[in-house]
């Protein structure tokens, strides 16, 4: 069922994100305090990340199943399962960091204007840290996107 959420979030996410990359290349970055919006798309990638890493152990602990047939009765479907979802999740990471990048820049160039006071809309710039997890380094990085 997760599975199922990841897939209909994701398609969700991909095609506002493709509105969004149409809005900046025809009126480019958002003015103003405005350019603080950017830092929502953030959570929409960096979080399925971190689901596809529990939904890879949660794989490795189910399978194989004992009546599973050739497929889901193999020993090394559980590894496999595993791995396919680790370097989804670091895809998932690797498109994050390139849209943190975006806005890096867009800040950068709305700071440069001088329109960029630092009032409330900044205040939702900080996330909580997570420590339980042997990707601790990597829930810190999903963090701080």
């Amino acid at each position: 069922m997760a599975g199922v959420f990841q897939v209909m979030g994701l398609s969700l996410l991909f095609m506002l994100i493709t509105v969004y990359f149409y809005r900046m290349a025809i009126h480019g970055y958002p003015e103003g305090t405005a350019v603080v919006s950017m830092f929502l798309a953030l959570s929409g990638f960096a979080q399925p990340g971190v689901t596809m890493v529990f939904m890879g152990q949660a794989f490795r602990d189910i399978f194989p199943l004992e009546n599973g047939g050739d497929l889901l009765g193999n020993p090394m479907i559980a590894p496999v399962m595993y791995i396919v979802c680790l370097v989804f999740a670091f895809a998932l990471w690797s498109i994050a960091t390139m849209w943190l990048v975006f806005i890096f820049l867009a800040v950068q160039v709305t700071a440069r204007k001088g329109m960029l006071p630092l009032k409330i809309p900044f205040w939702s710039l900080i996330f909580p840290m997570v420590r339980s997890h042997p990707f601790h380094c990597l829930i810190k990085f999903n963090s701080i996107i």
